[in-house]
Order: C-alpha cells, then structure tokens, then sequence
C-alpha cells in the first residue's frame, strides 16, 4: 500500500506528480492486487483533494483490494478454462 498525502509535496516519482497535479490530482492511494505470489495489478484511488486519505480510507481500500485481487484471479482462472 502506497499513500501519498499531496503530490505536490516531493515524492519518489517526480514525474508522474508533476504530471498528476497537472491533471488535478492531488492525492493518492494505491494497493496492490496480488493472490499469494502473483501479482495482479493495482488498485489505484486519486483525489483533487489535497490529505484526502486517511487510516480509515487505508482499512477500507485493503478490503477492496483483497475483494478485488480474489475476483480478478477466479476471472483468469475462468479465462483460461
């Protein structure tokens, strides 16, 4: 789980902030989707408000995400049937 506060604050992507912001984002979270070793993607929330995300907004997101990552493996599965 990554949560970034207010992407115009320095961050370790300064590129896609500069790029975000312009865009109007302000805030981030992101959650990756994995099923024990395999990784799935991510689950990327953004916000034009600036500290949008907070614990509670990190609780629920991992709920999502863990939902999410169970589904999006069964449709693979599916796929490959």
């Amino acid at each position: 789980m990554v949560r970034v506060p207010d992407l115009t604050d320095p961050t370790p992507w300064p590129r896609f902030a500069s790029s975000a912001v312009s865009e109007g984002v302000r805030s981030m979270l992101a959650f990756q989707l994995f099923v024990e070793v395999d990784s799935l993607g991510a689950l990327n929330l953004y916000s034009k408000t600036p500290r949008a995300f907070d614990q509670e907004s990190e609780d629920i997101g991992s709920g999502v995400a863990a939902h999410a990552s169970l589904a999006l493996a069964n449709a693979q599965k599916q796929g490959q049937l």
